[in-house]
């Protein structure tokens, strides 16, 4: 059960890192057997699929490439549909952080998965902006999700 703890967000959060601003939407696939949508920064990659074991869950897959270090971070989550919902196409969390530890942690646009982090280089989490300003990422997820769903 997501937990809810009252904060007022007037800045990012300390856990987010501004790394999440510069992600896009690389690419949509909603036809044939591999549907996705993947985002893409110069040092991140996540793809979202449907986890096909389980009917209401998607596979987010992240790669981060820290530069400097001369290695990347692999991670896996799988989310509900109600936790995709959560973390990606809730209009807004009211000033309230809501997590899943292990899985995601949001407050109002600043989305991290798997858990906060220190909001530096070098964590294994990835930060993702969602909401103001990245819309299209919010969308890009509601059509990827929106075929299972009915």
């Amino acid at each position: 059960m997501p937990a809810a703890v009252a904060r007022k967000p007037a800045v990012q959060p300390k856990w987010w890192h501004a790394g999440g601003n510069k992600l896009e939407v690389h690419e949509i696939v909603l036809e044939g057997t591999n549907p996705c949508v993947k985002l893409k920064s110069k040092k991140v990659t996540i793809t979202i699929t449907p986890d096909m074991r389980n009917k209401n869950h998607w596979k987010l897959k992240w790669s981060i490439l820290h530069v400097g270090r001369a290695s990347s971070i692999d991670g896996e989550v799988t989310l509900s549909d109600h936790e995709m919902q959560n973390a990606f196409l809730r209009a807004s969390t009211q000033g309230k952080e809501i997590s899943n530890s292990g899985y995601y942690c949001r407050l109002e646009d600043w989305l991290n998965i798997p858990n906060p982090g220190t909001g530096e280089d070098g964590d294994a989490n990835v930060s993702i902006k969602v909401g103001e300003g990245n819309d299209h990422i919010s969308w890009a997820v509601a059509r990827l999700m929106r075929p299972r769903q009915a």
